[in-house]
């Protein structure tokens, strides 16, 4: 056989080194690599194997994050029923079609069951921040949650029309900006309950705890007892005054609320604009107008003999 050269038995030698160094380090990969990597094929995946974890005191923050997420689709709530009421009014100044007004206040109603919903929702995360302030853990917190809410909703969903929204106030208000449009209503509006039909489940309307009447809504501000003007309401109390009398009367700096029996002390800075008091402000003021023009009317009677008389 020829001779090998020189230059080949160095290359095999080179080549038989590497595959020494390959073959040694071959088994250290194995040790260190993961389950799976080398030649085994990876389990499918089962939730099964994953338990829920508690969560303590720590995860208070995240808990109130939680929470409060839940006052975005509240707002949109609140503006949903302030369009509604405002087309409410619309319509019925203009005396329009009362299928409308019916479908309306339907509307109406679907938003005050949706914020009760909400309500139970965050409810239902605000117990378990109350647990975890008090040191408990809670163990599967989703299903946990998932479980007050429900008890929540459920309560609510029992409840008759009238237990729903005879003391609701966003209710109570569409109600009574509703009765205050219509020229052909006078005085205050009568008991809400009484314009909501009676269920199963509901008291006697002779029972003492259903409203025996409505309330007469003052359109007068607290300062000056003039009509209001330009109304502002305080976000802290809910009273409404002028613009004009309630920013002199808090020019020094913060007061007491200038209505009778408040005691919440008010700045320029709690107070904003409160349009819905302006319509509401506007339609008494046009049936007070139109009282006394029908007193006006009935003094220019006279009145000749018991069955006739003559009107000027």
């Amino acid at each position: 056989m020829p001779r090998r050269g020189r230059r080949q038995e160095v290359e095999d030698e080179e080549m038989r080194a590497q595959e020494g160094e390959n073959a040694s380090a071959a088994p250290a990969a194995a040790a260190v690599a993961p389950a799976g990597q080398v030649g085994e094929e990876l389990p499918p995946f089962d939730p099964k194997n994953f338990q829920n974890q508690p969560i303590s005191a720590s995860n208070h923050a995240k808990i109130r994050t939680i929470t409060e997420s839940w006052d975005v689709p509240a707002a949109s709530l609140d503006h949903l029923g302030q369009l509604v009421r405002e087309a409410a009014v619309l319509l019925t100044e203009v005396g329009a079609d009362p299928m409308l007004l019916r479908d309306l206040d339907k509307t109406m109603k679907e938003v005050v069951d949706q914020q009760a919903a909400l309500n139970a929702r965050r409810e239902a995360a605000l117990d378990i921040r109350r647990d975890l302030t008090d040191g408990t853990k809670i163990v599967d917190p989703a299903t946990n949650w998932s479980a007050r809410f429900e008890e929540r909703l459920a309560a609510y969903e029992k409840q008759t029309s009238r237990q729903k929204y005879a003391n609701n106030a966003l209710y109570r208000e569409y109600k009574e900006e509703i009765w205050g449009a219509d020229p052909e209503n006078e005085g205050a509006m009568p008991p809400l309950s009484s314009m909501i039909p009676k269920e199963d489940g509901d008291e006697d309307d002779s029972d003492d705890e259903v409203e025996v009447g409505g309330m007469a809504k003052s359109y007068r501000d607290p300062l000056t007892r003039a009509w209001l003007e330009n109304p502002m309401k305080s976000r802290l109390c809910g009273h409404v005054y002028s613009q004009a009398s309630i920013y002199d009367f808090l020019r020094a700096g913060p007061a007491d609320c200038p209505a009778a029996g408040c005691d919440k002390k008010i700045s320029q800075k709690d107070l904003e604009p409160d349009e819905v008091m302006a319509r509401q402000v506007r339609n008494a003021k046009r049936r007070e107008e139109e009282s006394q023009n029908k007193g006006r009317k009935k003094q220019n009677r006279i009145v000749i003999d018991d069955d006739d008389e003559i009107i000027d």
